[in-house]
């Protein structure tokens, strides 16, 4: 019995299947790559959106009440000491459309909410 045909075969299907593999993993590359470019652009007009929002018209403070902080929430509000009678401490998260507070936001939410909150000096 000749083998020659059938290992003919089995070389053309591994080459056919080895190809099909590579075309296959191609595709999911350039699919993954472009969502990881779409995910990145949403993460800095997000950035953008967060130190513009202070300037759009809606906003409820004062300019010169803001402190950025952009790490855990994005603003302390130190509402009313720019004209000498703070009226109260706000702490403000910046979010679009219908981004969710992340872990961390949610936690600094609940602490503030439980009135967890210290002022405290340091001297060094």
């Amino acid at each position: 019995m000749d083998y020659s045909l059938l290992i003919v075969w089995l070389i053309i299907g591994r080459i056919v299947g080895f190809l099909m593999f590579r075309i296959s993993t191609m595709k999911s590359v350039a699919k993954d790559r472009q969502s990881s470019i779409k995910q990145s652009k949403a993460t800095i007009l997000g950035h953008v959106k967060e130190q513009l929002a202070p300037l759009h018209a809606s906003f409820p403070y004062h300019i010169k009440d803001l402190v950025f902080i952009g790490k855990g929430f994005d603003y302390l509000v130190l509402d009313g000491l720019s004209e000498g009678r703070l009226k109260q401490i706000v702490f403000v998260e910046i979010k679009s459309w219908v981004s969710v507070l992340n872990r961390n936001e949610r936690q600094i939410q609940n602490a503030v909410d439980a009135k967890v909150v210290k002022y405290e000096i340091i001297r060094l």
